[in-house]
């Protein structure tokens, strides 16, 4: 799956609307050692997290579509949007991503 970056033409801001993130990632990680005491500066995106806790060796396995489980979701109360609720949610296993996306952005 690795980090993934949104088309900016599909990906128009909408200055003054604001709305919610919520979702998890679930995966495995191996090759490495988790220390509780690391931290992670101000961009911890997921792979400087899985390097700076569990060391430069560790291998996430949502990485490599091989374990992993993930639903995020995005909701507006903006009234002045047309579309405000979006979901993507799916499952790896063995190198196969099934990725599932629903709601009224996803679909317009």
């Amino acid at each position: 799956m690795g980090e993934r970056h949104a088309d900016p033409d599909l990906c128009r801001e909408a200055p003054g609307v604001t709305g919610k993130v919520r979702g998890f990632i679930a995966g495995i990680v191996t090759g490495g050692t988790f220390n509780p005491n690391a931290t992670c500066g101000t961009n911890c995106f997921r792979s400087t997290f899985i390097s700076s806790f569990f060391g430069p060796t560790a291998k996430f396995s949502c990485d490599t579509d091989q374990s992993c489980r993930f639903e995020f979701n995005y909701r507006s109360d903006d009234p002045t949007l047309a579309f405000d609720h979006w979901r993507d949610r799916g499952r790896a296993e063995n190198g196969v991503l099934t990725d599932v996306l629903k709601g009224d952005i996803a679909t317009s």
